[in-house]
């Protein structure tokens, strides 16, 4: 193990807008880039909650930024690192297990849409009033995916400038300037009850397909009460679900990652190390990192960055982040949440299955 990859992943993780998948371009080993993204994910919290971050973690910013508004951003800190800390612990703990429950995607073969439209329906039906907006964009972001899906250009380049632009750049458009707040060490948090309920959301992306982050928070927020106990279920989803998707890219072949896809191999015995080191370094540091943060707008120069790389990799499938950006923009300024938006890969996962 790199003595350095660790501490590599706690900075990237830090740093706003850098996702996962980009971390694991990285030239590193498979055991340093597998340490360097597992790092990064506890770090990722203190961006998601001061400013746009990364896709995956938008959803944090439901019960997250709650507490931000009262200076509670250290309780919100502690809370999502004890989620992720437990979160890795019950992977391993049900490790064993995770060979006999690939049998519950066989079981909706015929019907994965049925589950499908299930998890999608969630955080339409917790808009209470906004319902309707909440339908509405879930159907509209879904016919637009379903048509710059049928584009004649790779899927990993549409989903890039989709994503990057509707996410994203439209985060970084709306977004206000960095939060400042006097923040002082956080005090240790251990939510077991929610933790639980997070592991099962990392569990259900590893075994269906389309089934992303944000729509999984969505499900188990609705299970996990206060922002508190929201965000350690965030914790405990986002370390078990990057940690599952190598057990679904080596029992079910599909990895749901493509970080994941990219690493390839499962380093079990480096797991509690890192996520333990990672815990205590990010309780240390929340302070100096969100005074570092505060101190600086960086919404031009992450807009700049995000802009190069969707252009790297979408190529001439660049385009489409615009019309992304135009519906990203549009659902935030009417208060609708996100995650319904991810209705650009849920329904054409969806409408797949039903034609199959």
């Amino acid at each position: 193990m790199g003595i350095t990859s660790p501490f590599l992943g706690i900075l990237l993780g830090a740093i706003p807008g850098v996702h996962q998948n980009l971390i694991s371009l990285l030239p590193l080993t498979s055991l340093d880039l597998f340490i360097t993204v597992l790092a990064s994910i506890f770090s990722s919290v203190i961006p998601a909650l001061l400013m746009a971050p990364a896709p995956e973690m938008v959803a944090i910013l439901l019960p997250g930024q709650d507490l931000v508004r009262k200076g509670k951003i250290g309780r919100a800190v502690s809370e999502f690192l004890g989620g992720a800390l437990l979160g890795t612990a019950l992977f391993i703990i049900l490790l064993p297990l995770y060979p006999y429950l690939t049998i519950i995607p066989q079981l909706f073969s015929r019907i994965f849409w049925l589950p499908l439209i299930g998890f999608a329906l969630v955080p339409i039906v917790r808009s209470k009033r906004q319902w309707k907006w909440s339908l509405a964009f879930f159907l509209i972001s879904g016919v637009y995916g379903w048509a710059i899906l049928q584009l004649p250009y790779r899927t990993e380049a549409i989903l890039m400038a989709h994503f990057g632009g509707m996410f994203g750049l439209s985060g970084l458009l709306i977004a206000g300037k960095m939060v400042k707040q006097k923040i002082k060490p956080p005090r240790v948090a251990f939510n077991f009850a929610s933790s639980i309920i997070g592991t099962l959301g990392g569990l259900l992306i590893s075994l269906f397909p389309a089934l992303t982050p944000a729509q999984a928070s969505a499900f188990v927020f609705a299970l996990s009460g206060k922002p508190e106990s929201q965000i350690a279920s965030a914790g405990a989803l986002s370390t078990s679900a990057f940690l599952f998707c190598f057990l679904s890219l080596r029992f079910l072949g599909k990895p749901r990652s493509a970080a994941v896809q990219r690493i390839g191999d499962l380093h079990l015995n480096s797991i509690l190390l890192v996520a333990a080191l990672s815990y205590l370094v990010v309780m240390l540091l929340v302070p100096t990192i969100c005074k570092l943060l505060s101190k600086w707008d960086l919404r031009k120069l992450l807009a700049i960055f995000l802009i190069g790389m969707i252009g790297v990799v979408s190529g001439s499938a660049g385009w489409i982040a615009l019309p992304s950006l135009g519906l990203g923009y549009w659902c935030k300024k009417k208060g609708v949440p996100t995650v319904n938006l991810m209705g650009s890969l849920m329904f054409p996962t969806i409408l797949w299955y039903l034609m199959h």
